[in-house]
């Protein structure tokens, strides 16, 4: 019988705590009135960054012309002869404003940062569906040089260097957010 009593009490104990863990902000709002009648207007909750389901990938294997193409020798000389790799970029969501990137790094606040040396507009739009293929990519040492910029829906700034991944698993490429100096 105490057992029964024990496991009763530790079962509503839980469904209490779940009830009040529970986000009761889901419900409409309604405008409210001043004296003379005027709408007083309720403050908005800030925009978020839009997740954009950014991925990059190597392209091998039949796919679909690209939408965009960017061939990083024809801008930059980086006086290596390396393995080139062929790499596709695509979001399931709209990015804005797309460029690719070259950077530099510093340590700022002993973190490190990334600085944009140069820049190169692909498209005002990347819609999803389209993609960017990357000619003549490669990477060299252990920090990043090349990524992509980038504003979301939002109009939230995005910047995300290019990375090899070193591992003998996952995928060959990845992307990561990076800071830019002086943010």
């Amino acid at each position: 019988m105490k057992k029964a009593l024990i496991i009763l009490m530790v079962a509503a104990l839980a469904v209490a705590m779940f009830a009040c863990a529970a986000n009761n902000n889901d419900y409409p709002e309604y405008p409210n009135y001043t004296e003379n009648g005027a709408e007083v207007t309720q403050p908005q909750a800030p925009p978020e960054p839009v997740d954009t389901g950014l991925e990059i990938y190597i392209a091998s294997g039949e796919l679909p012309p690209p939408t965009h193409v960017f061939h990083i020798d024809e801008h930059i000389d980086h006086g290596m002869t390396a393995t080139r790799d062929v790499l596709r970029i695509h979001a399931e969501a709209t990015l804005y404003n797309l460029a690719v990137v070259f950077l530099s790094s510093d340590v700022e606040n002993e973190d490190l940062v990334y600085i944009i040396e140069e820049s190169f507009l692909i498209t005002d739009a990347l819609v999803p569906g389209e993609t960017l293929m990357l000619g003549d990519f490669f990477s060299m040492g252990t920090l990043p040089w090349n990524g992509i910029a980038f504003e979301d829906a939002n109009g939230f700034a995005h910047h995300y260097a290019i990375i090899q991944n070193q591992a003998d698993y996952g995928p060959a490429y990845f992307l990561m957010e990076i800071a830019l100096a002086g943010q």
